[in-house]
């Protein structure tokens, strides 16, 4: 079974909201069953999660 992780961040380092990650997500549910789907929350400036590797 092959299974991937991905992140996404906006080109322009604005935010995205949950709108464009859950349309990110129903484009990519037409070619790959997804399992699981999290938020990387930001408050402010600060992560709220740790990067990942070479990120």
């Amino acid at each position: 079974v092959n299974q991937y992780n991905a992140r996404f961040e906006s080109l322009d380092g604005e935010p995205l909201n949950q709108q464009d990650i859950i349309g990110l997500y129903v484009s990519l549910s037409g070619d790959f069953k997804i399992a699981s789907l999290e938020l990387l929350n930001m408050w402010g400036e600060k992560r709220g999660y740790s990067l990942a590797q070479g990120q």
